[in-house]
């Protein structure tokens, strides 16, 4: 029996949730009417997804079933529910082609497995992804509009209020309420004192981290207070984000930056548009902040800004911005009085570990103000890490966990070889598509190239899989020796080449379960620090936690 595959998405700004029960509904008719077979696990769905983004998690998760061959079809809606964009619509017709893969569009009628859908499937993407980008231009012109008329464009500036403008005839909405010409903005005399205070500290000598202590110190609302998903305490960035805004001035110019796709991923960038495309919108009523104090502070800026030096080939002095994580243990330890992350802080030739919410915030936000040696800091987790993986406990456990009756290791020559031959059936399957392709006169050198792959492919199966019927039972057992070497192994990837850090981070990551909560108490020569490490093997086996201490002079890294 043929077997189906349903993908269904919706965009959250074009469509409601039950869209995705009504295409499944659509695509299930399908299939019925064919008598194919379509199992649970093979029905993806992307909610409130759009179709220019080829990262969807539904998405990927069927590309990787269609690579296993697990069906024969993936039905959807429409070709548009599959994605807008042309060229990944291209590269995955040709993909699944290979495989011997087809695509059925119900309501569009395309249907890959016909000779010549080629080109109604490459017209319809195209459309699909020229419909994507007129209901971009038009929200673009929308907005535009919006702003010419007097109303805010979408998005919030603190220090402003926003109110809703109805309809003075009086027409209702679709909700039934009074419908909504626009959201005028006036300035809200409370948050603008302390938008002016911030100015004013800034030009008086004031840094970031001191204006954000002290708007914090006395409990002064920040912006992202009513959003739940933040801290709702002024931080660096908030206080930087309100110097920097020309908003202040009255310049609420729309339009000065697009966003545009990256061809090949699902990112994008901002690019600045042309003056002439800007929509200049200057408001003397919405002014904050004099001219001559904006400029003073951006003075300070240009002053100030960070200056990068090479040596070797690398950049020193301030951070550089995308040198994010670049420490070992970064993202992993935290503040046990608040359950702020621990940051690096860099001095010379010193570097230590604080509390970012102390940092950044102020004390009256956190009041861990101890600054922790990193290469200590580190060297005791290492031992703490090493402590619990080897201990005859552990090693006890994974022994009996290997050599029981069910272990995947005892079983490898039934599975494992039931897996080969699963694959070997699958790239044979492949090879036969790629032979069917030379037949229709598709000689290119692409083809040729992919042929050989599988032939090569296909050899090294056969032979892993004589391989693995000749191996017995009990030439499986692993012993103790192994086990100890293996984790000592795992010990010396952290000790010996904490070069390769990002590797390191990885491995670190798959080995421990929770963060690393960091307690430090103050000592007469430094600090006494008490952490609690939650590791894990890959087998799931529980590490117990540990007490270590050590002082926190500071000494070089």
């Amino acid at each position: 029996m043929i077997k189906a595959a349903i993908y269904a998405r919706y965009s959250s700004d074009m469509q409601k949730p039950q869209s995705i029960e009504d295409q499944i509904r659509e695509c299930r008719k399908l299939i019925d009417n064919n008598k194919w077979k379509v199992r649970g696990e093979h029905i993806f769905t992307d909610y409130e997804a759009t179709g220019t983004d080829n990262s969807r998690e539904g998405y990927i998760a069927l590309k990787e079933a269609a690579k296993r061959q697990e069906f024969e079809y993936i039905v959807v809606d429409d070709l548009s529910r599959l994605g807008r964009d042309t060229l990944e619509s291209i590269t995955i017709f040709s993909e699944l082609s290979i495989l011997g893969i087809n695509i059925i569009g119900v309501s569009d009628g395309i249907d890959t497995s016909k000779p010549m859908a080629k080109l109604p499937y490459y017209f319809r993407s195209i459309m699909n992804e020229m419909y994507s980008d007129d209901i971009r231009e038009r929200v673009s012109r929308g907005m535009r509009g919006q702003v010419l008329r007097g109303f805010s464009a979408g998005g919030r500036v603190f220090g402003y209020k926003y109110i809703d403008v109805e309809d003075p005839s009086g027409q209702k909405g679709k909700s039934g309420r009074p419908k909504r010409l626009g959201v005028k903005i006036e300035i809200d005399e409370n948050e603008a004192i302390i938008v002016r205070k911030i100015f004013d500290m800034r030009i008086k000598g004031h840094g970031f981290k001191a204006i954000a202590g002290y708007l914090n110190g006395k409990a002064i609302k920040s912006p992202q207070s009513d959003n739940l998903k933040r801290s709702g305490t002024w931080s660096v960035s908030t206080v930087r984000g309100i110097l920097l805004n020309p908003k202040y001035t009255g310049d609420w110019t729309w339009g000065k930056k697009k966003w545009v796709k990256i061809p090949g991923t699902s990112k994008r960038k901002a690019v600045i548009r042309p003056k002439s495309e800007w929509t200049l919108n200057y408001c003397k009523d919405l002014r904050i902040i004099d001219q001559a104090i904006w400029d003073a502070v951006q003075k300070k800026f240009k002053e100030y800004s960070p200056k990068y030096k090479p040596n070797n080939g690398k950049f020193t002095g301030h951070q550089v911005i995308g040198n994010r994580g670049k420490y070992l243990f970064s993202g992993l330890l935290r503040c046990h009085k608040c359950g702020g992350s621990l940051i690096v802080q860099t001095s010379g030739d010193y570097s230590v570990y604080v509390c970012n919410n102390n940092w950044s915030r102020g004390k009256s936000v956190c009041s861990n103000n101890a600054r922790l040696n990193r290469s200590e800091v580190e060297s005791y987790l290492f031992k703490s890490i090493k402590k619990r993986i080897i201990n005859p406990d552990v090693i006890n456990m994974i022994y009996k966990s290997l050599n029981s009756n069910d272990s995947p290791v005892m079983n490898n020559n039934k599975s494992g070889i039931e897996k080969l031959k699963k694959r070997l059936k699958l790239e044979q399957k492949a090879l036969d598509n790629l032979h069917k392709f030379v037949m229709g006169g598709d000689t290119s050198d692409s083809i040729r190239n992919l042929i050989s792959e599988k032939e090569n492919t296909i050899a090294e199966l056969k032979i892993e899989i004589e391989k693995a019927k000749s191996v017995k039972n009990t030439d499986l057992t692993t012993s103790k020796k192994w086990i100890i070497d293996k984790l000592h192994n795992l010990i010396s990837i952290f000790e010996d080449q904490q070069d390769k850090i990002q590797i390191l981070r990885q491995e670190l990551r798959s080995l421990i379960v929770d963060k690393i909560v960091i307690n430090p108490i103050k000592i007469q020569k430094g600090w006494k620090i008490k952490a609690l490490v939650k590791a894990n093997l890959k087998n799931q086996l529980p590490l117990p936690a540990t007490v270590y201490s050590g002082t926190g002079n500071r000494t070089p890294v």
